[in-house]
């Protein structure tokens, strides 16, 4: 269970490296101001984390697959920071960020499972 938790300071690690190499869009001079935007960006980035957290916790998933789904979580969450720097438009591309974290989080799933099925043949 520990392994699941950590993977949950991804997206907030990720945010502090946004944040701190300024490729934010505007810098956060306020403690409050900080900690508001913080939590509100830190939701919208965990959210395929802790659903795929959920749902592996509530189905007993091998830990194989559990690690895959995060894997393919992160994966979708550094293709839409490496899209952003990219393109520099901080807007576009997070429309597809969850959509992205969906097939990438079940494409990550999949892999252990397939390979654990080969091997049984």
């Amino acid at each position: 269970m520990i392994t699941r938790v950590l993977y949950l300071l991804i997206p907030a690690l990720a945010y502090f490296v946004v944040e701190l190499t300024g490729l934010g869009e505007e810098p956060v001079t306020e403690t409050r101001e900080a900690l508001s935007w913080f939590v509100s960006n830190y939701l919208w980035l965990a959210a395929p984390y802790l659903l795929w957290l959920v749902l592996t916790v509530a189905f007993r998933a091998r830990m194989g697959i559990v690690h895959g789904g995060f894997i393919g979580a992160t994966l979708a969450l550094l293709a839409m920071y490496c899209f952003i720097y990219l393109s520099h438009s901080p807007f576009s591309p997070w429309l597809f960020y969850w959509p992205l974290s969906a097939v990438c989080v079940v494409a990550g799933a999949l892999v252990p499972y397939a390979v654990r099925k080969l091997k049984a043949t």
